[in-house]
Formats: C-alpha cells, structure tokens, sequence
C-alpha cells in the first residue's frame, strides 16, 4: 500500500495520500460439507455450487468457515464442486479446518 501511496506523490498535481489495506471476506454461493482435519471443502450433495463459475471462488480469495478465516488455495485447481483452504498468510500453502465439529450443508 505504501508503494502505491508514494508512486502517486510523485504526481505533480498530488500532494498526499493516504493508503491501507484491508482484508475483505469474498461473498460466495454454496452450501459445503467439511470435516475437521481437512483441507478439502466440498459441496453438499443437496446443494448446487459452482465454485469455479463466472461470479465463482479465485485463488487467494479470503473466506470464513465456522469463526475460522482461510485463503482458497492457489495449489489447487478449484472445481464446480471442491476447493481446497490455503494459509491466510500464504495460500500456497495448504491449511486445515480445525472446527469442534463437521460442518454439514453450512453457509460458504
């Protein structure tokens, strides 16, 4: 973020900026079946997903299962119906869902 802050200031006619960076969830359509200790996410058998679809999931989209934040991973190639967590630090790297419990036809 600071290197585009002072790429701008260098603009004659810019004098200052302020830049930051968030972390944004990606909305996403799908209800998804998840065991603990896994890093796969699968789309319920009752449910319609399309995860690699037009409006679908990217590599490194930020997302939320249960109170536990991942990146899509960019190790793996993001089907209709599977996708696997990354690191929120690096999603290269593959992360595991540690939840108390299976996550069963749950909100994406």
């Amino acid at each position: 973020a600071n290197d585009v802050r002072f790429d701008l200031e260098k603009l004659a006619s810019i004098h200052a900026v302020k830049a930051t960076k968030t972390q944004g969830l990606t909305p996403a359509q799908g209800c998804i079946d998840v065991i603990p200790g896994s890093s796969l996410v699968t789309c319920s058998d009752s449910c319609t997903c399309n995860f690699n679809g037009l409006n679908g999931l990217q590599a490194n989209d930020l997302i939320r299962l249960a109170d536990e934040r991942f990146r899509v991973s960019s190790s793996f190639i993001i089907t209709e119906t599977q996708f696997e967590l990354g690191r929120v630090d690096g999603s290269l790297v593959k992360d595991t869902y540690i939840g108390n419990e299976e996550l069963f036809e749950a909100d994406l």
